[in-house]
C-alpha cells in the first residue's frame, strides 16, 4: 500500500484572493519586450535582420546597458529600454563569418567588448541528448546565463519535422529543460515565417502556443525595420518599434551593421510614463463598465464597451485582471457578470455577499471568449 504523501513536501499551494493580489508583477529582461524567466519566439522572413537584433539584445544584456539607449554611445545620453544584466549564451549555427562581423560592428559602435557573452558556433539538437552536453559545457565555464539565444530553430532542430506536433513539442520541452537547468533564464528562439507570412511562424502551431512572448521583425524598406509584438502573455504589449540598420566600416573593405532606433521613432517610454499609461487604461476600462449601468456586464459586453473607448483586447484583459484583483471590480459567480465596486448586485441573489464577500477572478465562460 502506498504511503500518503507528506503534505509538507507538496508543491501545489492553492492561493486565496488576498495572496493573488500580492503576487509579484512579471519581470522584464528587456523592458517591454523580453520577459525574464520565459520562452520567447523571435521570427521573421529571411534577411529581415533577425540576427542583428538578437545579437544586439544578447550584448545589451551581457553589458547591462539599456537596449537602444544612448548612454553607451559617444555624445549621446539617456533613453533606451531598461535591461537586467546577466551572462548570455548565443548559439549561432548559420556560419561564423557573419556573426564575427556583427559582433565587431557592435563592439566598435559601443566602444567595448562584453566579457559575459559566450558564443557557440555549432548547432545543438535541442530535442536530443546533445542538449545535456550543451548544459554541461555552459556550466563548465562557471557562468549562469540570464539569456540563451537559439539561432535558428531550424539549425537546432536535429532531424525532426517542424510541421509535426510531436517533434515541435519535443523542441519546446528541450527549451524548457534549458530553463530548468539555468533557473530564471530566458530562452529566445530565432525562427522564420512560413510561406504565407500572414499566418505566422513556420511549422506546427504548438510552438506559438507554448511561448510566453512572440515578436515579429519585418524589413520595411532598405535598412528600415519594424519590431511588432504578436504575443505577450503576462505583460502589456509594446507598440510597434521602428528600427534601422546602420552600416559600420570595419576596415580592409569589410563592413557590417548595427541596430539603432529609426530616425523619427518615438523615444522609449520611461517607467513613470508606462505606469501612467497603465493607470489610464484601468480608468477607461472601469469607466466603460460603470457606463453600462447597475445591471453589470458580461465579459464580451464589457470588452466591446472598452473597445469603443480605444482599449485593445490585450490591454483590456490586463486591466480587467488588475481591477478585479485590486477589488475595484467584482464578478458575480452565478451570472458571471462584472460590477464596479459599490454597485449593488441585482436581486434575487447577491452572490458576492453570499460568497463571503470574496471577488471571483476565474476564467470567463468559454462562450464569451470570442
Amino acid at each position: 500500500m502506498t504511503a500518503p504523501a507528506d503534505p509538507r513536501r507538496n508543491r501545489f499551494k492553492l492561493l486565496v484572493p488576498s495572496e493573488i493580489a500580492r503576487l509579484p508583477e512579471p519581470e522584464w529582461l528587456i523592458a517591454g519586450f523580453i520577459p525574464k524567466d520565459a520562452l520567447v519566439l523571435f521570427y521573421g522572413a529571411p534577411r529581415a535582420g533577425k540576427s542583428f537584433v538578437a545579437l544586439d539584445w544578447a550584448l545589451s544584456v551581457a553589458m547591462g546597458w539599456s537596449w537602444l539607449g544612448r548612454e553607451n554611445q559617444p555624445g549621446r545620453f539617456g533613453g533606451g529600454y531598461k535591461v537586467q544584466r546577466g551572462p548570455t549564451v548565443y548559439i549561432y549555427a548559420e556560419g561564423t563569418r557573419g556573426i564575427t562581423r556583427r559582433y565587431a560592428a557592435w563592439a566598435q559602435q559601443h566602444g567595448v567588448c562584453p566579457l559575459e557573452l559566450r558564443l557557440l558556433p555549432v548547432p545543438v539538437d535541442i530535442r536530443s541528448g546533445q542538449r545535456d552536453q550543451f548544459v554541461e559545457a555552459v556550466k563548465a565555464t562557471g557562468i549562469t546565463p540570464a539569456l540563451i539565444v537559439v539561432d535558428t530553430l531550424a539549425r537546432n532542430f536535429g532531424s525532426g519535422d517542424e510541421n509535426q506536433q510531436k517533434d515541435m513539442s519535443e523542441f519546446v520541452a528541450g527549451c524548457d529543460a534549458l530553463r530548468t537547468a539555468f533557473p530564471n533564464a530566458t530562452v529566445v528562439i530565432v525562427h522564420h515565417v512560413g510561406k504565407n507570412q500572414e499566418r505566422g511562424p513556420r511549422g506546427n502551431t504548438a510552438l506559438f502556443g507554448a511561448v510566453d512572448a512572440a515578436l515579429l521583425l519585418r524589413r520595411k524598406s532598405g535598412m528600415s525595420l519594424e519590431l511588432k509584438t504578436e504575443k505577450q502573455k503576462d505583460g502589456e504589449e509594446a507598440p510597434p518599434l521602428r528600427l534601422q540598420l546602420t552600416e559600420v566600416e570595419l576596415g580592409d573593405d569589410a563592413s557590417s551593421c548595427a541596430v539603432e532606433l529609426s530616425d523619427g521613432a518615438p523615444e522609449p517610454e520611461t517607467p513613470q510614463a508606462n505606469k501612467k499609461r497603465t493607470e489610464d487604461s484601468d480608468e477607461k476600462v472601469l469607466s466603460a463598465l460603470v457606463e453600462i449601468g447597475d445591471k453589470g456586464a458580461l465579459h464580451k459586453d464589457w470588452k466591446e464597451a472598452a473597445k469603443a473607448q480605444g482599449i485593445k483586447r490585450t490591454a483590456f484583459e490586463h486591466s480587467r485582471t488588475r481591477l478585479v484583483t485590486n477589488g475595484r471590480v467584482r464578478q458575480e459567480s452565478t451570472s458571471k457578470r462584472y460590477f464596479a465596486a459599490g454597485t449593488p448586485t441585482p436581486s434575487p441573489a447577491n452572490d458576492f455577499n453570499n460568497n463571503g464577500g470574496h471577488a471571483t477572478l476565474g476564467a470567463h465562460p468559454t462562450e464569451e471568449a470570442a
